[in-house]
């Protein structure tokens, strides 16, 4: 094979050897530009870009990971009533009808909403976290008419 090369190399003139050595320098950088610089290029980008993102995630989980040390640091403020009237109140003034709500001892209350919309399902949730009412588990499932079925129980943070 290698001879057959040699002998076709030999058979061209000066000028057809110097055309053909340029075109295979030609070949091989458009080969090395298209095979391999532009893809570790494109890696390159897209790594810093994983970075980038990731970079700004971990910012988030950190500050949110603050917030709540703070929050457990930090005494919950007093109810003033008992947690099931607390939780009663709170959810009517945010517009639902709790169909079922029993209390499971002092600091614990189950919760059931048959029927709420999520711009105020969770904003109360929020509120109720504010006063040191938090979610231990939940199901949301979502209701024919675009609203939600909700039921959890919600625990009274202790300090």
């Amino acid at each position: 094979m290698i001879d057959r090369l040699k002998v076709y190399w030999a058979a061209r003139s000066e000028r057809e050897q110097a055309l053909l050595a340029i075109m295979f320098a030609l070949l091989f950088a458009v080969i090395l530009w298209f095979g391999v610089i532009a893809p570790l290029r494109n890696a390159r980008v897209e790594a810093k870009d994983r970075l980038d993102r990731a970079t700004v995630v971990s910012g988030r989980v950190s500050a949110r990971a603050d917030t709540l040390r703070r929050a457990i640091r930090t005494a919950p403020p007093s109810l003033g009533t008992s947690l099931k009237v607390a939780v009663e109140t709170a959810a009517t003034q945010a517009g639902f009808a709790p169909s079922r709500l029993d209390p499971q001892g002092d600091d614990r209350v189950d919760v059931v909403i048959s029927s709420a919309k999520s711009q105020a399902l969770f904003p109360w949730l929020a509120t109720l976290a504010q006063r040191g009412i938090f979610v231990e588990k939940s199901a949301i499932r979502p209701n024919s008419d675009a609203s939600l079925s909700f039921e959890a129980t919600l625990r009274l943070r202790r300090p």
